[in-house]
């Protein structure tokens, strides 16, 4: 623990004096598919021979290789003799392609492509995979195309699918906002009708009547101004059809969530991919999405597997990234990883 603590310290600059990191680092690019993904293998110090975690990161558009707390984790794991990779996805860092949020079946392929490469590295022992948050959709994918691998982590993963888990957010955020619950209820019933609508493209009346039941509350303004909101023409305005065509072919970015079919898939049943050791982490304080719902659709997937070892740990307090509330990352959430992993890869 004390290990895990100094770590933590250095990589956030709260202590200049401290030893150097217990990993080497080694940039790297390698092939997934159509594309060539950066990565970079974080190799426990002092070893020729090590296992491996790959790490799949969660949404978002930047590089994440030498991220703060992409440099905690695999931290965490070398100074367990534990090896790490981690890679930007497609179309970040120097990671050739374009990049998606929500084309989860390519970053599925990607995630197996790194696998490969892990596997291919000189001195690695065995593989295994963690992942985070939108890493939840990818990994079932991923292991649709790769087998052989140690075990899964997967950290704050959504066993809804996208639009359930905005829905949430919205709903909390609506609340937040100070929304009384039915009220919240009432906004949640207008956003459905416009999702269902800008997702087909069908439906602009029943749509639009939705909006106008509601845009005489007192809630409304507050609501559809809101940025996490914005997706009206105007106030109280959905766009057209003739519009939201238009705005379609020029703004594809601004709906490609809700154009993307796996925003809408069933991911319980992709979560039966899960056959391999798995740990399935939480924080209690997570605003991002339903965490019972969540654990519910995946330990049910696990069920029906039968034969596959697996368990969900909650870290009470912690926020979606298992941070205490001033966003340190948690020393037991590191050191859970790190035995968990270690032992997994022992009965190899």
């Amino acid at each position: 623990m004390q290990m895990i603590l100094l770590l933590i310290a250095a990589t956030f600059g709260q202590r200049a004096d401290t030893a150097q990191p217990p990993y080497t680092i080694r940039d790297t690019i390698f092939p997934a598919g159509e594309v060539r993904l950066s990565g970079r293998l974080y190799a426990p110090r002092g070893l020729s021979r090590y296992p491996v975690v790959v790490m799949v990161t969660g949404s978002g558009d930047v590089s994440v290789i030498d991220e703060p707390y992409t440099r905690v984790v695999a931290g965490a794991f070398a100074a367990a003799g534990i090896g790490a990779l981690a890679y930007d996805k497609r179309g970040t860092g120097r990671s050739t392609g374009a990049p998606t949020g929500t084309d989860v079946q390519a970053l599925g392929r990607d995630a197996a492509a790194a696998i490969l490469f892990a596997r291919r590295l000189p001195g690695v022992s065995a593989v295994g995979l963690w992942g985070i948050s939108q890493a939840g959709w990818v990994v079932p994918y991923t292991l649709q195309k790769v087998k052989g691998v140690a075990f899964a982590i997967l950290v704050s993963p959504a066993g809804v699918n996208p639009n359930e888990q905005v829905t949430f957010f919205l709903h909390r955020w609506m609340r937040g906002r100070g929304l009384t619950e039915a009220e919240a209820d009432q906004a949640d019933s207008m956003h459905l009708a416009t999702v269902r609508y800008y997702a087909s493209g069908r439906g602009y009346a029943a749509a639009q009547a939705q909006v106008d039941r509601f845009k005489n509350e007192p809630w409304f303004h507050r609501v559809v101004t809101d940025r996490y909101w914005d997706n009206m023409a105007s106030e109280g305005q959905l766009y057209t059809p003739t519009q939201l065509a238009d705005r379609v072919a020029r703004h594809p970015g601004e709906f490609e969530l809700l154009r993307s079919a796996s925003s809408f898939v069933d991911y319980g049943r992709l979560y039966e991919s899960l056959t391999l050791p798995t740990l399935v982490i939480y924080g209690s304080e997570d605003d991002l999405l339903p965490i019972d719902r969540s654990r519910t659709v995946i330990d049910a997937a696990l069920r029906r597997r039968g034969s596959v070892a697996y368990e969900f740990r909650v870290f009470k307090g912690a926020t979606h990234d298992i941070q205490t509330p001033d966003e340190q990352v948690r020393a037991d959430y590191l050191e859970l990883l790190t035995n968990w992993a270690r032992a997994r890869f022992t009965r190899r």
